[in-house]
């Protein structure tokens, strides 16, 4: 990447406003769920990284721990557990570590 680039909560938020969005996901076992969803698109901030053409991955390295960073911040926005989801093919795959 061109710029390499160190960033907090603070920082994140002061330079790409959040965004709320509604999307819809339908399954062809005939499921459907609602999902909303605030944050910014990532393509804001691989802008200001200007990845490589030789670039194939994106790495976030993040720490939490409260009980070592008294006030620090809830990780998510509405408080809940983290969530990951990645594409399997034929469907969405969660994921939910700590």
């Amino acid at each position: 990447m061109a710029k390499p680039l160190t960033l907090d909560h603070d920082d994140l938020t002061k330079r790409f406003p959040l965004e709320e969005r509604i999307y819809r996901m339908r399954c062809v076992e005939a499921w459907s769920m609602v999902v909303p969803w605030v944050g910014f698109p990532l393509h804001k901030l691989l802008a200001l990284v200007e990845p490589t053409s030789s670039a194939r991955y994106v790495a976030f390295k993040t720490l939490y721990a409260p009980d070592q960073m008294p006030g620090q911040k809830d990780r998510f926005i509405g408080g809940g557990a983290p969530l990951t989801l990645t594409w399997r093919g034929y469907g969405w795959m969660k994921r939910c570590t700590r």
